[in-house]
């Protein structure tokens, strides 16, 4: 098997040596074939967000809302994410910013108070 394929694949490159037309198509196959790769490739970004809920929530449930809704969507959604506060990421879907606001804050407020009963 191994002298076939040596075989074809100097073939192939006479081929290539003699034959301009067939010289462009192979090389044409083969650049395809470099930049599909690349392009496959998903970069992982991580955004870092405009505030941390958690640490504003301290000052006040209101000062922390207040601070959300002057926030865009999108800035929403990226601390939910940046803070996983979503496992089922099923805040992705949502639309609209009350509701996201609301969700941030209760989860907010229930990672402050976990513990407490361990506190008193």
């Amino acid at each position: 098997m191994e002298k076939k394929l040596k075989d074809l694949f100097k073939v192939i490159l006479e081929e290539v040596q003699c034959n301009e037309k067939f010289k462009n198509k192979i090389y044409k196959v083969l650049e395809n074939g470099n930049n599909n790769a690349k392009r496959s490739r998903k970069k992982n970004v991580i955004i870092k967000p405009k505030l941390n809920p958690l640490e504003v929530i301290l000052e006040g449930e209101r000062i922390l809302m207040d601070k959300l809704l002057t926030l865009e969507i999108s800035d929403l959604k990226d601390i939910i994410k940046f803070y996983e506060m979503d496992n089922t990421n099923s805040s992705s879907r949502w639309r609209k910013k009350e509701r996201l606001v609301n969700y941030i804050v209760d989860v907010s407020k229930s990672r402050i108070s976990r513990g407490n009963a361990f506190r008193e």
